[in-house]
């Protein structure tokens, strides 16, 4: 037996409708927002910089809870600004929660010793002159 014209044209109106709808429901529950602006971050012992959080469809007003995965290494306050305490590695994590889930953010951070002081062995001291092809190029 074979569907007939009519039939079959109102099954594809209803399917287009169940589509639309589809479409219209997912369009109107946008996923939430919450990353940080760079996936990795060098900051230097002693120095401090705020990170930055990508916030958007809802997350912007929602209280952030931060953790530093290796304190000894890098703290970071409520603000997210965090700290280099000495040499190493550390995971910080923001987290939201929107009363239905948790949203979680991480980024990597490399904490540095900055140089302070260069010693110059004149024992061991080249000096180029200022028309070494070599050095021509570097300037």
């Amino acid at each position: 037996m074979r569907p007939s014209a009519k039939c079959l044209r109102l099954a594809c109106l209803v399917l287009l409708l169940a589509i639309g709808l589809a479409v219209t429901l997912s369009a109107s529950a946008a996923q939430m927002v919450f990353s940080f602006d760079r996936q990795e971050q060098m900051i230097f012992v002693g120095r401090s910089t705020e990170l930055v959080l990508n916030r958007a469809n809802g997350a912007e007003d929602l209280p952030v809870t931060w953790t530093s995965g290796n304190p000894r290494c890098a703290t970071v306050d409520e603000n997210g600004v965090v700290t280099g305490v000495s040499y190493g590695e550390a995971i910080v994590t923001a987290k939201i929660n929107d009363g239905t889930r948790d949203y979680t953010a991480r980024i990597y951070l490399e904490v540095r010793v900055p140089v302070t002081e260069i010693t110059v062995n004149n024992d061991n001291l080249s000096i180029y002159s200022p028309d070494d092809p070599w050095l021509a190029g570097l300037l």
